[in-house]
């Protein structure tokens, strides 16, 4: 039994319609996959900055506390080990430090 000449007509119509739009489906589809891979690429250099950031807070902090939080016997360790007028130097910056 054949099929009649108008199915078969519209069956290779669709066909060639369904391969004619293939490679905009595929050009869709890498388009997507590149837009995801730049956007996690933005995101992955964004949590990098945010990590550094915060490692450079607790430095800094770190070294304002041990910069202003000496006890009376590390001072007098500190004053032993230098000489007069380099602890008027340090004073003088511990000055400008709290002035800013």
């Amino acid at each position: 039994m054949a099929l009649p000449k108008g199915i078969v007509g519209a069956v290779a119509t669709s066909n060639v319609a369904a391969i004619g739009e293939q490679p905009a489906i595929l050009a869709n589809l890498a388009l997507g996959n590149l837009i995801a891979n730049v956007n996690l690429a933005q995101q992955n250099a964004v949590s990098g900055q945010q990590s550094l950031n915060q490692l450079q807070m607790t430095v800094l902090g770190k070294l304002v506390e041990q910069l202003t939080g000496v006890s009376v016997l590390q001072a007098a360790a500190v004053k032993a080990q230098f000489t007069p007028d380099e602890i008027a130097l340090l004073r003088q910056l511990l000055a400008v430090m709290k002035n800013k």
